[in-house]
């Protein structure tokens, strides 16, 4: 009896493995069952392979054996919908477009008013406060410098304004004082 060889590459095949070892290719059962001289040729250490994550834990194989209908249809809903999105803009643009080359300054009351919407995100990116980054000098550190809150901001405003009313206050004490020492002056 002949050796069983693998119908694609020719090689010698394994008694016991459904596969070539040298093309990998899955070989049938008609083939195995022509294997009376791989016995007697034995298997070479070489001639089998193994797989690097042969050890197959509990965890693993039921993650592997679990159905993925749930995900595959969330991948679904979540594509399509984002084609959708996407088509109904095109769609929306290009009656626009043909509307205004048919109808020229008749339907510009029906577009988005993109030019609010514009404004509207470039107030509120200018009210974000972005932190600093500062390097000190002849160093290699970074510094981070946060900047301060609405509150805290509020808070130092209203501390300035009672210093300067304090100010105030204390230069027209001595602008009294000074007239009133003037005036005792000019008396005696």
């Amino acid at each position: 009896m002949s050796a069983a060889t693998c119908p694609y590459c020719g090689a010698k095949l394994n008694l016991g493995l459904k596969f070539c070892v040298v093309c990998g290719r899955h070989v049938s059962a008609d083939n195995m069952g022509r294997v009376g001289g791989g016995l007697r040729g034995g298997f070479r250490p070489a001639d089998i392979t193994r797989r690097l994550d042969e050890m197959i834990t509990v965890a693993r194989f039921r993650r592997s054996r679990r159905s993925h209908t749930l995900e595959r249809g969330t991948r679904f809903v979540f594509v399509n919908t984002l084609y959708l999105f996407v088509a109904t803009g095109l769609f929306y643009a290009a009656l626009q477009f043909s509307l205004e080359m048919v109808f020229p300054g008749k339907y510009q009351q029906t577009r988005i008013p993109f030019d609010k919407v514009v404004q509207f995100v470039q107030e509120k990116s200018a009210a974000m406060k972005i932190p600093e980054v500062k390097q000190i000098p002849n160093s290699d550190q970074v510094v981070i410098v946060h900047p301060p809150s609405a509150a805290a901001e509020k808070k130092k405003a209203d501390a300035a304004k009672a210093s300067k009313a304090a100010k105030a206050a204390k230069s027209k004490k001595k602008l009294k004082k000074k007239s009133t020492v003037k005036q005792k002056a000019k008396e005696q």
